[in-house]
């Protein structure tokens, strides 16, 4: 079965075999460099989107982090997950996003197989 390759590989590869063929290899570099710059506008969008930050998820974080507050104790990932109805997916990256923050301390368990917990940190 065939190797699978990317398009920029397939022109560098082509540049290469055809090196005695100016146009070929002045095509292929120009194919290149367009490749090259839509992968850039892609990596510049998503970070706009990643500091923009989705409403909604902000809200679902911040609903975690005021039931942590309220809660009795540490409570696993699991345990939150059943509280909101979600699933642990969905649940883990607003953990880590909140704990990242510092809003929320995540403890691990006392034995290797406990799960971890996690707090939420009250401001002072």
């Amino acid at each position: 079965m065939a190797e699978k390759i990317t398009r920029k590989e397939m022109f560098a590869l082509i540049a290469e075999t055809c090196a005695e063929d100016e146009k070929i290899v002045a095509f292929c570099e120009g194919e290149i460099a367009k490749l090259e710059r839509q992968a850039e506008r892609a990596r510049e969008r998503r970070a706009e989107q990643k500091a923009k930050g989705n409403p909604e998820v902000e809200q679902f974080r911040q609903s975690v982090y005021d039931y942590q507050l309220t809660a009795e104790g540490p409570m696993t990932n699991k345990e939150l997950t059943e509280v909101f109805g979600v699933k642990p997916q969905k649940m883990a990256p607003a953990l880590k996003a909140l704990e990242e923050r510092g809003l929320v301390e995540r403890r691990e368990g006392e034995k290797k197989s406990a799960p971890a917990t996690f707090v939420a940190i009250v401001a002072e």
